[in-house]
């Protein structure tokens, strides 16, 4: 069900009086693993004709990619330059992507990986380099941009910002569902609270809700309940 912040901002609306979108907005999507965020800002964006921003597939990539190539995760330095390198190049996807191309991704949601995003996203040099290059892909606007951080530091004065929340259950069967793995549902749970620790007491942007975020509680919401919720917040005044 859709929780209430209480104080809900009034905001700028992101459309005309006559429905249509205002000028090369940025709406941002933050919450936890598992919560819904990719699904939903995807078909967001494919309404839109936005461009769509997984920034935790950036920080999956450069795991991934520190894994096969031997660079400890625990190296901040090591990780910090490789996320600069000319290896690491992170293209935005566009709303008409293809699903072959968004299958691309799938070898990124592994427990493994997850966990080690978890690890790398704890170090600043490496969240400074991959903010810089979100902000950057922020400022050209028209796009729909999901993670952890974008309402508090990625886009701070993005049009409209969400958070979504869900029990840490409910998150870990959504990513058995999406990853098909074989661990049984105690380790993934247990890999979801870990991630969930990290993630929200890290001293370097902590998953937290921006100040003038809405919350939405998915628990209980499918996909196209979240979406319609979120639309009708695009008109708000």
């Amino acid at each position: 069900m859709f929780i209430s912040t209480g104080n809900e901002p009034l905001g700028t609306p992101l459309r005309s009086s006559e429905g249509v979108p205002r000028k090369r907005p940025t709406i941002a999507i933050d919450g936890p693993a598992a919560s819904g965020k990719t699904t939903l800002g995807r078909i967001l964006a494919c309404r839109l004709g936005f461009r769509f921003l997984d920034t935790g597939v950036m920080y999956r990539t450069l795991a991934w990619i520190a894994i096969h190539r031997g660079v400890s995760l625990s190296d901040s330095v090591a990780l910090g330059k490789l996320a600069t390198s000319d290896i690491f190049a992170f293209a935005v996807e566009e709303s008409n992507a293809s699903s072959e191309e968004r299958d691309k991704h799938r070898k990124l949601y592994t427990a493994e990986v997850g966990n080690a995003a978890s690890q790398v996203a704890q170090w600043p040099e490496v969240r400074e380099a991959l903010v810089k290059q979100q902000q950057n892909i922020a400022g050209r606007g028209s796009i729909v941009m999901v993670g952890r951080d974008i309402g508090t530091m990625v886009a701070p004065r993005a049009d409209l910002k969400v958070f979504l929340v869900a029990s840490a259950e409910t998150r870990a069967r959504r990513r058995m569902l999406q990853t098909g793995e074989a661990d049984s549902f105690p380790e993934v749970l247990a890999h979801m609270e870990e991630r969930d620790r990290r993630d929200t007491q890290r001293s370097h942007s902590p998953l937290i809700p921006a100040d003038d975020a809405r919350k939405l509680d998915t628990e209980h919401m499918d996909p196209e309940q979240v979406v319609e919720k979120i639309m009708s917040w695009l008109g708000d005044s």
